[in-house]
């Protein structure tokens, strides 16, 4: 995908009708599970599943292991465009972006 897109104030001056479309990043844009990607590569398989486990065994609380499953990924900005580069991307997803560039809809990923 190529092009920048809209700001705010740049959306509300050509798009007559104030529509903006927000939309999550995993599973909606991409097919992959980005954020998993990242921390296999960087925790590895099995220790990311082992903390998983403890989780569902009630030994660690989902916010705790996402905080040290998170502070492990310390990829460069380059490393992380390297690991992703390949991640598919929904076809569907990418229409809908073309059409809001179409028509200076602003669209905005929210993700956590």
């Amino acid at each position: 995908m190529t092009g920048a897109l809209l700001t705010a104030e740049q959306a509300q001056s050509t798009n007559a009708l104030g529509i903006h479309v927000f939309s999550d990043f995993d599973g909606t844009l991409s097919l992959g599970d980005t954020g998993t990607i990242l921390i296999d590569h960087c925790v590895g398989v099995e220790l990311r599943r082992q903390l998983d486990l403890e989780v569902f065994e009630g030994k660690r609380t989902f916010r705790s292991l996402c905080t040290v499953l998170w502070e492990q990924v310390t990829l460069d900005w380059d490393g992380v465009v390297e690991l992703l580069e390949h991640v598919p991307l929904d076809e569907k997803a990418i229409d809908c972006l073309a059409l809001c560039r179409e028509h200076d809809i602003p669209f905005t990923v929210l993700s956590w």
